[in-house]
């Protein structure tokens, strides 16, 4: 089976992994470590533990049990895409007002795989800066 192994404590771990489950390390870019025929199957919608065929939408395999994390439903994604931008404009207007809070929201977002997420999380960032520069030279009108 292919395993991403963890870069700080060289940890396997599941291919849908995220986070190491022995130390708690990203696993974004970890090395993925098996055959291209056992890459291949995991991307056909065939269960890891015991290369049962599974349905689409399935997250746990009906035969084995072994817990899928990825749905198989192409989708899932799309419909994740159409609304994932929903809550972002509370979170932007969050970052105009506390630009401590767009900073981190920028980076916790910035790490997800997802290029919807990352794209939110550069304009929290970007806000949260531009936010800063406004308070600051508001702050020395002000003040002068």
């Amino acid at each position: 089976m292919a395993k991403k192994v963890c870069k700080k404590c060289g940890e396997d771990n599941l291919i849908s992994a995220m986070v190491c489950s022995s130390c708690g390390g990203s696993l974004i870019n970890a090395e993925i470590i098996g055959t291209r025929d056992e890459l291949k199957l995991e991307k056909e919608n065939i269960c890891p533990g015991c290369g049962e065929k599974l349905k689409e939408g399935v997250r746990n395999c009906p035969s084995c049990g072994l817990f899928i994390a990825k749905t198989t439903s192409h989708s899932y994604k799309s419909k994740y895409k159409e609304s994932s931008s929903d809550g972002n404009g509370f979170l932007f207007f969050i970052s105009i007002l506390i630009p401590f809070v767009g900073f981190i929201s920028g980076a916790i977002l910035l790490t997800s795989d997802d290029p919807y997420k990352k794209e939110s999380g550069t304009i929290c960032i970007v806000l949260g800066i531009i936010s800063s520069v406004v308070m600051v030279v508001l702050f020395n009108m002000f003040n002068s």
